[in-house]
């Protein structure tokens, strides 16, 4: 992690001593000050709250600010903060405190002309997925279904993607078919429409690409995105992950979904139930009847069989769209899960610390 511009431009910062901190990019934090006039800063005091690595306020001195104050709980973070501004040179302009925001606050110093922060929050993958789909070549306009679609701007990174990508927000509806239509009415009911799950901060724009591509050549209403158990484990052998079993191999979703057509707004039920039985799948091909049950107990149905009797049934043609990413398949369902994204992030982090 390095800073963005300015006088220490370039110059490389210490990361994260706690795995539940997850530095501001050097790219939002670029787009941060492009979007900040330069004579909002320059010279100016800076706070920055929940300050982590301290990478935001030392963006803020290197490029012309007079002062800046940081505030984090974690004593280990402080001394990062204290470290990353040795290395830049602005030692003499800060001030690192430790303790809790809010109980911070009246102790400070002001006033400030700039107050950056960037707290935790829930959603940490948001911003993994939002930039995958953003920076894919196949995503146009994009929407968001959510509970409380303020929560989304407690982030700085998140509201700075919302913002350069002219994201719309919408309220979350009972059930996800249903929260894909409102998103669905959301963008003027455009045709065909990539659906993809908060859950999933592996996405790369590489594997949305590869999934709107074949999607686009399958010639059907309906393209769901899965991956193979041999793709997966190779990868990652200690994933606990549901694997669907076929005659033709063992196969997870990828939560990645491409409605085609209008047709397939029907389809979207389904599939959620597809997810929400893999472990139980009998109840699956227990509604395409007997003999479909009779197969699939004996091992005999294959990937397509079951394809083929999903559209019958639905009245409408399927495709899968077999992802060779094992990142694909990995969403954050489960504790084991969300340790495991957070070791692949830490070593894509300390692996482009190094360019």
């Amino acid at each position: 992690m390095r800073v963005a511009a300015g006088k220490a431009k370039g110059r490389l910062l210490k990361g994260a001593v706690s795995s539940e901190v997850r530095p501001t990019t050097a790219r939002v934090r670029a787009a941060i000050f492009n979007i900040l006039q330069a004579s909002l800063y320059r010279d100016a005091r800076v706070l920055d709250l929940y300050a982590g690595t301290g990478s935001l306020g030392i963006e803020a001195l290197s490029q012309g600010a007079g002062w800046a104050d940081f505030v984090d709980l974690d004593r280990r973070q402080c001394a990062v903060i204290q470290a990353n501004l040795k290395t830049t040179g602005f030692s003499a302009q800060a001030r690192v405190r430790t303790g809790a925001v809010l109980q911070t606050l009246g102790n400070l110093e002001g006033p400030y002309q700039v107050v950056l922060l960037d707290p935790p929050y829930k959603l940490q993958e948001m911003d993994e997925v939002l930039e995958a789909m953003a920076s894919g070549a196949s995503v146009g306009a994009m929407a968001i279904a959510i509970d409380d679609p303020a929560v989304l701007r407690e982030s700085a990174e998140i509201a700075v993607l919302i913002v350069r990508h002219e994201i719309a927000l919408i309220d979350a509806a009972a059930t996800p078919s249903r929260s894909v239509e409102r998103a669905v009415d959301a963008l003027a009911r455009p045709w065909p429409v990539l659906v993809a799950t908060a859950d999933s901060p592996l996405l790369s724009p590489a594997m949305v690409d590869h999934f709107c591509g074949h999607a686009l050549i399958s010639d059907a209403d309906i393209a769901v995105g899965l991956a193979s158990a041999t793709v997966v484990l190779e990868r990652y052998p200690d994933a606990s992950r549901s694997f669907l079993r076929f005659r033709d191999g063992r196969y997870t979703g990828c939560n990645l979904f491409a409605l085609m057509t209008p047709a397939a707004l029907d389809a979207v039920a389904f599939w959620v139930r597809v997810e929400r039985d893999r472990k139980h799948p009998w109840r699956l091909f227990k509604g395409f009847g007997p003999l479909a049950m009779l197969r699939f107990l004996m091992g005999g149905a294959t990937l397509g069989d079951a394809l083929a009797a999903a559209g019958r049934r639905l009245g409408m043609t399927t495709a899968a769209v077999i992802m060779p990413f094992a990142e694909a398949a990995i969403d954050v369902d489960s504790p084991n899960h969300l340790d495991l994204v957070k070791s692949i992030l830490r070593a894509r982090d300390e692996g482009s610390s190094l360019d």
